[in-house]
């Protein structure tokens, strides 16, 4: 999944919350390309974040 589109804290907002019980692969931290993180949440699902 590709979350994309909210600021920065909305975005790390919600990296947070699904987060918890996953685990982080790239924590959300600024990028030359702008605010990136991934991670597999606790089903395993992948979701990677950009804003």
């Amino acid at each position: 999944m590709y979350i994309n589109g909210f600021t920065p804290e909305e975005t790390k907002s919600v990296f947070e919350k699904l987060s918890k019980g996953g685990t982080v692969t790239d924590p959300f931290s600024q990028q030359p390309f702008g605010w990136y993180g991934r991670i597999i949440d606790a089903y395993g699902v992948i979701w990677m974040f950009h804003a």
